[in-house]
C-alpha cells in the first residue's frame, strides 16, 4: 500500500496553519533580516530604488492574495490605495529631500490618513 505525501493536510487546523514546516519559519525571517539590513549595505541608488518596488509589489501582492484566497472577496479598490499610498510618498517625500528614515513616519501617516 503506497504512504500518504508527507505534505497531507488531514484537518481543518493544519490547512489554516500560516506556516506548514519549521524550515519556512527560519526562511521567512531570513528574508525579513536580509531586507531589513540590506539598505543599510547597499549605497547605490538603482539597486535601492528596485529594492523599493520589490517591497511594494510584495504589500500589494499579499494583501490581494489574503483578501482573495482565505476571504474569497474580490478588491476593486486594492490598487487605488496602493497607488494613493505610492503617490502620497512621493509627493512628501519629494517635497522634504529627506532620505534618511525619519521621512518615513510623515509619508505614513498621510498613507494612512488617504486610505481611511
Amino acid at each position: 500500500m503506497a504512504r500518504p505525501h508527507r505534505n497531507l493536510v488531514r484537518t481543518y487546523a493544519q490547512d489554516l496553519r500560516l506556516f506548514g514546516t519549521p524550515g519556512a519559519k527560519i526562511g521567512l525571517g531570513l528574508m525579513v533580516l536580509v531586507f531589513a539590513l540590506l539598505p543599510t549595505v547597499l549605497h547605490d541608488d538603482f539597486w535601492l530604488s528596485v529594492l523599493i518596488y520589490v517591497g511594494i509589489t510584495a504589500v500589494g501582492a499579499i494583501g490581494l492574495n489574503l483578501l482573495t484566497g482565505y476571504c474569497g472577496q474580490i478588491s476593486l479598490g486594492h490598487a487605488f490605495f496602493i497607488g494613493a499610498g505610492a503617490y502620497c510618498t512621493a509627493v512628501v517625500g519629494g517635497r522634504s529631500g529627506c532620505r534618511c528614515r525619519c521621512g518615513c513616519w510623515p509619508r505614513r501617516s498621510s498613507g494612512r490618513r488617504s486610505a481611511g
